[in-house]
């Protein structure tokens, strides 16, 4: 067999590449040749069909070079988007042709790619096709490129990936490896079994979360319907200028927001964007829910006081030591009386950053009409 130095993508791989490249070629051809030294090279040497799949920005990578040339060289029939679709070709076309003829599906995920459609209907097509053949042909084999392997993926690629053995490049160091073992796989006379029946071999990937500052995941998270959802969910739906009046009121000192609505009309899941809002923007935040308190709570306004200026010190990280030392004095000055000076000679003197207290679920209180008329004249 002979080797050239260049390949049908017309690109002349530079001397570095031929020191990378051709000694792990031939390294692998005498690894061939000694555990099969009965077969001729005919016989020995059977090609595949590869398909890599790449973000179109990260194609021009050394290492998918690298990989591109290595297996071609070898013999192998070698598919990637931008090297092989000729100009006015139908891609789409072409693409689906290409997955459905392929043994081998290459997958470079990177932060990029994790967040492209065009790799989630790829890896959609190819999941279709092992399901429908008896050969669960095309073999994925995912490589990660800079992008570890407890780095949080969305719903679609962390539930197809979770089952399937990954390796990660860091550096051109891994090239040589990752390539070798591709090379190994490929030489196979049998597919290998992607999927791994072993739980305890299985990789945990972590959900990633979606956030209102980035681009929005092609895919999104599945959630249960009823309650709130999350401040970045893709199933909230914006009610304009709303939102944004908001956002611009809490920036104002003593500012005060009251969110009222018929139950289940989304009044925490707003509450959750303008807090959500509210950090990103610098603010403390303190959030309680009315629901999240006990009975008894309610029964005594001492008690309830006492309880809502503990809760909110513990969020914000202050000493509690303050209350319990005020409160000796309750029955001189009363709960009201306390609970101000706690907020206005302590609390908020010391803390340095805007502070918000976010109050869910108040209508509870309207059941208990003594604290309710006291707690909120404060």
């Amino acid at each position: 067999m002979t080797f050239l130095p260049t390949s049908k993508s017309g690109r002349t791989q530079s001397d570095k590449k031929l020191m990378l490249i051709y000694p792990l070629l031939l390294k692998w051809l005498e690894d061939e040749k000694n555990t099969n030294n009965l077969l001729s090279d005919v016989e020995l040497f059977q090609s595949k069909r590869v398909f890599i799949s790449c973000h179109s920005q990260e194609q021009g990578l050394e290492i998918v070079q690298d990989f591109y040339e290595a297996l071609e060289t070898v013999g192998h029939k070698v598919f990637m988007a931008n090297v092989d679709i000729q100009l006015g070709e139908k891609w789409a076309e072409r693409i689906d042709k290409e997955l459905e003829e392929c043994d081998y599906f290459i997958l470079f995920l990177s932060k990029k790619s994790a967040s492209s459609e065009m790799l989630i209907e790829e890896l959609l097509l190819v999941k279709e096709l092992q399901v429908s053949r008896t050969d669960k042909k095309p073999v994925i084999f995912p490589i990660r490129i800079n992008l570890s392997l407890d780095e949080p993926l969305n719903y679609y690629l962390r539930n197809h990936l979770s089952q399937i053995q990954q390796r990660e490049w860091k550096s051109s160091a891994d090239t040589p490896i990752i390539i070798q073992e591709v090379l190994n796989l490929l030489s196979s006379r049998e597919l290998p079994i992607a999927v791994v029946s072993d739980k305890e071999s299985e990789i945990t990937i972590k959900p990633a979360i979606e956030r209102l500052d980035s681009p929005p995941f092609p895919l999104a998270e599945p959630e249960l319907p009823g309650g709130a959802i999350e401040e970045v969910s893709p199933f909230y739906i914006e009610r304009p200028p709303i939102e944004n009046e908001c956002y611009h009121i809490i920036r104002q000192p003593g500012a005060f927001i009251r969110i009222t609505s018929p139950r289940q009309m989304g009044k925490t899941s707003l509450l959750a964007r303008i807090l959500h809002h509210a950090k990103q923007e610098g603010f403390q935040v303190v959030y309680l829910s009315f629901q999240e308190a006990e009975e008894r709570i309610f029964q005594e306004l001492d008690k309830f006081l006492r309880w809502f200026c503990l809760s909110v010190s513990r969020q914000l990280g202050v000493s509690v030591n303050k209350v319990k030392e005020l409160w000796e004095d309750e029955e001189l000055f009363g709960s009201m009386r306390l609970c101000t000076v706690y907020f206005k000679e302590y609390l908020l003197i010391n803390i340095k950053n805007p502070f918000i207290l976010a109050l869910d679920e108040l209508d509870r209180l309207f059941s208990y009409p003594n604290i309710a008329d006291d707690f909120l004249n404060l």
